[in-house]
């Protein structure tokens, strides 16, 4: 019986009909194949991001390097802020009523409608790196999640300065001193859109500060800088 029904089926597949029934059948199978094995990719892409990252939020936006920022330095009674727009590496922003231009490690200061060659004028600027940040959050303790209605939540860690200066000094010391503190806030999506510091103790050990050290970096309008070009 199996030897008859497989005869019909071979004879089939001669026909017009059959052929056409074996090409479309070879082409379903294939996409179906296909798909799997997209989805196999793409789910072992997502796990290994989540073991690189290792972490309770996103900081994916920040890291495309396309956003509105606005950062605010608070040093003992002083106040410094830095607002202006960053895309591919590419800023413009102002400080201190002067308007500045960087691209890397250049940094350009206008003044009197000069543009010149000036030094890098962030304080401490290596906590605004987004690859310092993850260093840093990645060595620190998570202390606290607040989940709020808006959807908000607001990620509260902890820092040793001694941790701190082995990070961005390679350098290792004993101190007893109180911990820093980070706080990450995220959207609905818990995608970071504020980051804030409390480097009291860090700062006091760097002798930038005598009481206190805060710095507080908010982030807005995520893909929606245009190019930005070097003034001329």
């Amino acid at each position: 019986m199996k030897n008859v029904d497989m005869e019909k089926v071979i004879e089939f597949l001669k026909t017009p009909r059959g052929k056409a029934c074996l090409f479309f059948g070879f082409y379903l199978i294939f996409f179906i194949v296909l798909m799997f094995m997209f989805r196999v990719d793409d789910s072992s892409s997502k796990n290994k991001s989540n073991v690189d990252n290792n972490l309770p939020f996103s900081l994916s936006n920040i890291e495309n390097d396309n956003y509105h920022f606005k950062y605010t330095y608070k040093i003992d009674d002083k106040e410094y802020v830095y607002e202006g727009d960053k895309n591919n590496g590419v800023e413009l922003f102002e400080y201190n009523k002067e308007k500045y231009y960087s691209s890397g490690d250049d940094f350009l200061s206008n003044k009197q409608n000069i543009w010149s060659k000036v030094d890098n004028p962030y304080i401490i600027k290596e906590f605004i790196d987004i690859s310092a940040i993850k260093s840093i959050v990645e060595k620190a303790s998570l202390v606290s999640k607040t989940e709020y209605e808006s959807g908000m939540i607001v990620y509260s860690y902890k820092i040793a300065t001694t941790t701190l200066i082995k990070l961005i000094e390679k350098k290792k010391i004993d101190l007893d001193d109180p911990v820093n503190e980070i706080t990450f806030k995220t959207d609905e999506d818990n995608e970071v859109n504020d980051i804030k510091y409390d480097l009291s103790s860090y700062c006091k050990y760097k002798k930038i500060a005598n009481k206190s050290c805060s710095i507080e970096l908010e982030y807005s309008n995520f893909g929606k800088i245009k190019e930005i070009k070097q003034p001329e």
